[in-house]
């Protein structure tokens, strides 16, 4: 499941704002993990803390997914705009398509990182 959030995310956190896109797949993943019997149903108020440890691996599997996905596309994080509009300024034209050619192969070798990482923890913590 972490993996597939990873991915999931990732390319969704690609093609539209980051924000939005993490505070959907919260509630989301906690959803799952209520259905998936790992937390009590209390876990979807918003107060709750109680999160098992083999939890853990899930939601840092989100947060990867969501930061470094919007790595991959001009449109993926407000920096990249930015940074694009820094160069505009300076005479350097940067397209969408020469940020992504540049930016998803970058993007794909840090979500692998990512869900080395992720593994790691769930074998650790499972």
């Amino acid at each position: 499941m972490a993996l597939l959030l990873l991915a999931g995310i990732g390319v969704l956190s690609s093609l539209l704002a980051n924000i939005p896109v993490v505070a959907a797949s919260l509630i989301m993943t906690k959803g799952y993990l209520v259905a998936a019997e790992a937390v009590p149903e209390l876990a979807l108020a918003g107060g709750f803390t109680d999160w098992p440890a083999a939890t853990l691996p899930v939601f840092i599997a989100m947060m990867f997914g969501a930061t470094l996905g919007g790595n991959a596309t001009l449109i993926g994080a407000s920096a990249n705009i930015v940074s694009v509009g820094i160069c505009a300024s300076q005479g350097e034209r940067v397209t969408f398509m020469r940020f992504v050619r540049y930016g998803l192969p970058i993007t794909v070798v840090q979500l692998a990182m990512g869900a080395l990482y992720v593994l790691a923890l769930a074998t650790l913590m499972g």
